[in-house]
């Protein structure tokens, strides 16, 4: 039997509701009183065809079948927020919503989602524990990890670029227009790479492996006119692996003279190829009394006090030259055939290039 008091205390209030379309209340359940064997008390609305919309149970609990509006704040004082599907499985995280859009506007909690995340997150989005993307099988595709570190399977795309800094302060930008740039702190250019694969390195550049180009020279301020002009040097190229030593010597009293090369001269050289020069006067007698034996050679031929300027070849023999030598002469791989490193040299359009080093380098065939 319901209590009178308390079932007088709720009327007035349910007689100043004003719901369209019209709830029903389930009077017979409406603050049953607690006896045993029987349900818990619970207040119940319904629509016009029977189906529960609201409901309150006395331990605190509540059923809501649409959405809930709330002009203030919610306080939760519990131990937090469980959501669950049309099944009863529980799923979580607590979406933010823009009323006047519509649009989501983040996440609170931990999100566990299958299928599209849909909306927008405006503003700050704080994750504890990391956000791991997976896909139907279940591996993962990306992972943002707790360190600052992240994972990805598949490229990434980067509209305005990436900026970071380096270890040393330097910042590194990276931008889909103007390619690969690296700075200082304040702003000193120190390299560049362009998306047409031009470079500059304002610091030093070492290469542990093989290094092919076109051709090579030094480039700087002219010495006579460094504000207006630059002055160009090309390399000086071999076939071989050849380093060149030089130098002026002076012949003693017997018209000779012992070189003395570095200690390390017959460790790194091999097939020494000579020649001599008189300054000054013909020396037409001129010759290599001695070749290189303990790292010096031996001048003679000459007249007292005469200088000589000599020259000294040799190809390289270390461990790393005899495992690399360069191929003086090679055929191109069948795929290259047809296509050029320069294609305009030769009155073709450039669409005739082809990249044979990077081939090379993947390929390991240099």
């Amino acid at each position: 039997m319901l209590d009178p008091l308390r079932l007088a205390s709720i009327l007035p209030l349910l007689r100043s509701a004003r719901v369209d379309p019209p709830l029903w209340v389930s009077a017979e359940t409406l603050l049953k009183e607690r006896n045993p064997g029987k349900a818990t008390p619970q207040f119940i609305l319904k629509d016009a065809l029977g189906n529960v919309v609201f409901k309150v149970d006395t331990n605190g609990s509540s059923f809501h079948k649409g959405d809930e509006t709330f002009a203030g704040d919610v306080i939760l004082t519990g131990p937090g927020i469980k959501l669950v599907d049309a099944t009863g499985t529980t799923i979580s995280g607590l979406g933010r919503f823009d009323l006047g859009t519509g649009q989501r506007i983040g996440v609170f909690g931990r999100e566990e989602r299958v299928g599209d995340l849909a909306g927008a997150f405006e503003g700050d989005v704080e994750i504890e524990g990391g956000l791991r993307i997976v896909n139907a099988n279940g591996d993962t595709l990306m992972s943002l990890n707790e360190d600052g570190t992240s994972f990805h399977t598949g490229l990434e795309t980067f509209k305005q670029g990436i900026l970071t800094t380096l270890a040393n302060g330097n910042i590194l930008r990276i931008h889909p227009n103007e390619g690969l740039t690296l700075k200082t702190p304040t702003s000193q250019f120190r390299g560049h790479m362009d998306p047409n694969g031009n470079g500059f390195f304002a610091g030093n550049l070492g290469v542990a492996g093989t290094l092919s180009k076109g051709s090579g020279s030094f480039k700087i301020d002219h010495p006579l006119d460094p504000e207006n002009k630059y002055l160009y040097h090309s390399f000086v190229e071999s076939p071989d692996m050849k380093n060149i030593y030089d130098g002026v010597a002076v012949l003693d009293a017997g018209g000779e003279a012992t070189v003395t090369l570095p200690s390390w001269f017959e460790a790194l050289n091999r097939d020494s190829r000579y020649q001599l020069t008189a300054i000054g006067a013909p020396g037409p007698n001129l010759y290599i009394a001695e070749k290189i034996s303990a790292n010096r050679f031996k001048i003679a031929g000459g007249t007292p006090g005469m200088e000589v300027s000599w020259q000294v070849t040799g190809i390289r023999k270390d461990a790393y030259a005899d495992m690399h030598r360069i191929p003086v002469e090679e055929s191109k791989p069948a795929a290259e055939r047809g296509r050029y490193l320069h294609p305009e040299a030769f009155g073709f359009p450039k669409e005739m290039f082809q990249c044979c080093l990077i081939h090379c380098i993947l390929n390991k065939t240099m």
